[in-house]
């Protein structure tokens, strides 16, 4: 489950806002609220254990715990125990657990198991032709739980873009697979393919499904991209990317291909041109994009798109040159559009629109704090976000500019009902969130990066917010 991600933490700089926009489809940006309050927090001690490998293409490193899941082997249905999973989001949030610099590379995706564990995966930091796919399951506490590396069946540059984890606690991860990769005449060239894998609730690998395509011209980089979801006993598959058709694939749980549908999009919308997507929990998808009509200026569009791949309903947003960034499905089948608007250049604003099931427009607001933001869902399907707060460089710092890291919840109406900020400190103290995602529980998983001690690097960041 992807309502958001990001390869690394781009240096951007925080756009001046007015306050909260009223909750209304006609709310007007300079319309100013009471905003939630926030607060800095030191980065306290991680646990961590040391990951494992073994085999060059997978390693799994599985602990105990005497709330982790067990598996049937018989039938291959995960019994979880030990573990309290109300959603409790009440009282004030606070920085429940952090890792700086531990994980083995950048945060795409994240998610929470059944029994509140939460699941991240990435891509390792190392060479760009020597990258791995990773996931990392840890405990409520921040204790690892496994870890597993994927470094493909090429031993080239892979990925993990998105996870997906079912009832029962089996973990599905998302990559993106280099097949093979040509330099000709100082042009790289590769050809990228989407893999599936699936994990037992206690780390075993169990299958990998590889997404077949047609021949490609060998003059041409093939790229892919895809959104996975669970979907009852189903995973459901969203891929395609540049000017190919939307595909929706529907899996079984032993890797079986029960359906293949192409996406209905609009020819008003130009393939090329569709930025993000995301899946509801009966299988429906949903797709923004940009979308011309022949005249004037283009317009960013968004289409809901029933289980046969027949749309069922479309509309714009924004203004021209907007540009969606996430797409969050809300637990009676809404969507909140998250999308960018550059008012100057150099100066970003952030917009959220929630439609109901039937494309109702429920309200339009302009978010007003953050740069580059992250989102997700709550426990009580009340929106997530994450990003960058810039503040005031103290004296202490290697540059004359911070920005912290910063969290907020929203309530049913859109409007931020919460809000944390984590500074990173010394030498440069300059990160954001880049994921972020609920736990059955009310926390709130939180990954990014902030700057290393080089000046250059992107360091991974993860923690838990948790209230009390």
């Amino acid at each position: 489950m992807r309502p958001a991600r990001a390869a690394a933490l781009a240096l951007l700089t925080l756009a001046a806002c007015s306050g909260d926009v009223a909750t209304s489809p006609t709310a007007s940006p300079g319309t100013t609220g009471p905003l939630p309050a926030t607060s800095s927090e030191p980065d306290p001690t991680s646990t961590s254990d040391t990951p494992s490998s073994s085999d060059p293409s997978t390693s799994d490193t599985p602990t105990s715990d005497p709330s982790a899941s067990t598996t049937d082997a018989t039938t291959g249905i995960a019994e979880t125990t030990g573990a309290d999973t109300t959603c409790a989001m009440v009282g004030s949030p606070f920085l429940k657990w952090s890792s700086a610099g531990e994980l083995p590379g950048l945060v795409t995706a994240a998610t929470a198991t059944p029994t509140g564990d939460s699941v991240v995966v990435g891509r390792t930091l190392a060479t760009e032709n020597a990258q791995d796919a990773f996931l990392s399951v840890h405990s409520p506490d921040g204790d690892l739980r496994w870890t597993a590396t994927y470094a493909g069946a090429h031993g080239l540059a892979d990925g993990a873009i998105d996870v997906a984890v079912d009832a029962a606690g089996f973990v599905h991860v998302l990559v993106v697979e280099t097949v093979s990769m040509t330099v000709v005449e100082e042009e790289t060239i590769a050809d990228r393919r989407l893999v599936i894998l699936r994990h037992a609730p206690d780390g075993a690998s169990l299958w990998r499904w590889e997404q077949a395509y047609p021949p490609q011209d060998p003059a041409m980089s093939h790229d892919v991209d895809g959104t996975l979801e669970v979907v009852g006993d189903t995973i459901v598959l969203v891929s395609g990317t540049g000017t190919a058709p939307r595909i929706r694939t529907v899996l079984d749980r032993f890797g079986d291909v029960l359906a293949v549908t192409s996406i209905a999009v609009p020819k008003e919308v130009e393939l090329a041109k569709i930025w993000v997507s995301a899946i509801g929990s009966d299988g429906s998808v949903y797709v923004s994009g940009e979308f011309f009509a022949g005249q004037g200026e283009p317009t960013p569009w968004i289409g809901r798109f029933d289980g046969d791949g027949s749309l069922a309903w479309t509309a714009t947003f924004g203004m021209a040159n907007d540009r969606a960034e996430a797409l969050l499905v809300v637990a009676n089948g809404g969507i909140v559009t998250l999308w960018v608007r550059e008012a100057n250049p150099g100066e970003d604003q952030r917009w959220i629109r929630r439609h109901e099931p039937d494309g109702d427009v429920a309200w339009t607001w302009q978010f007003p704090f953050g740069a580059q933001l992250a989102g997700g869902l709550a426990c009580d399907g009340t929106g997530l976000f994450g990003g960058g707060v810039e503040k005031p460089a103290g004296p202490q710092l290697q540059w004359d500019q911070r920005m912290d890291l910063g969290v907020w919840g929203l309530n049913t109406g859109g409007v931020p009902r919460w809000g944390q900020e984590h500074e990173f400190g010394p030498p440069y103290s300059y990160g954001a969130a880049t994921v972020v995602a609920g736990a059955p529980d009310g926390d709130v998983i939180v990954a990014g990066s902030y700057i290393g001690d080089d000046g250059a690097s992107h360091q991974p960041w993860l923690g838990r917010y948790s209230f009390e």
